[in-house]
């Protein structure tokens, strides 16, 4: 848990550099960005012998302001999906990222906290009864990187690693691979471009 805590304390003071820089340059260039995305994604559940699942994950990106020329601050929500031989894992989460813009490449690390929800295709038995599902807590670090292949659309990679915290069946740690597209919504009063 101390990396949990070390990575949150810096992630936050990066965020409120930003307000140090307030008579900065970039002080006309504080409006939002909005982007939404969808990808396919390969998960390993970190379960039994199963090996992968096959899902999807879509979610919506808003950028704040930046704090320099390239560093832009933001929050995001997603929704991760995936089923598989031996479970169904779904993960709702949001928090914070960090994207460095850098021509029509723009690298971003984030992490999530969220809800997650497994159920299992062939339920334990214990001595409560069937096991068959479970929620839990979710811790998600991770990052990626998008493509601009124009002002609105641009392809995106992305990883991230999953910790669950599950009662009965203990701490698993799925991690997702996924590919997909973004769109970015341009509206009139943009006060910049990359």
């Amino acid at each position: 848990m101390k990396f949990w805590s070390k990575f949150l304390f810096v992630l936050c003071f990066a965020a409120t550099a930003g307000k140090l820089l307030a008579q900065s340059v970039y002080t006309a260039e504080t409006r939002a960005r909005l982007y939404a995305f969808g990808m396919a994604s390969y998960v390993r559940p970190d379960y039994g012998d199963s090996l992968k699942n096959a899902g999807g994950t879509v979610g919506a990106d808003l950028n704040l302001h930046r704090l320099t020329q390239r560093l832009e601050p933001g929050m995001e929500v997603r929704v991760l999906g995936s089923g598989g031989r031996l479970t169904r894992q779904y993960n709702y989460a949001a928090g914070p990222r960090l994207q460095y813009n850098w021509n029509k490449i723009q690298p971003y690390a984030e992490f999530l906290v969220g809800y997650g929800r497994i159920t299992f295709e062939r339920p334990l038995l214990t001595p409560q009864g069937f096991y068959v599902g479970d929620n839990a807590l979710t811790l998600n670090a991770g990052g990626g990187i998008d493509y601009e292949l124009n002002p609105h659309w641009a392809v995106r990679g992305d990883f991230l690693q999953q910790r669950w915290s599950i009662s009965r069946a203990g701490d698993l740690k799925p991690w997702a691979i996924s590919a997909g597209v973004r769109y970015r919504f341009l509206f009139k009063s943009a006060a910049y471009a990359n």
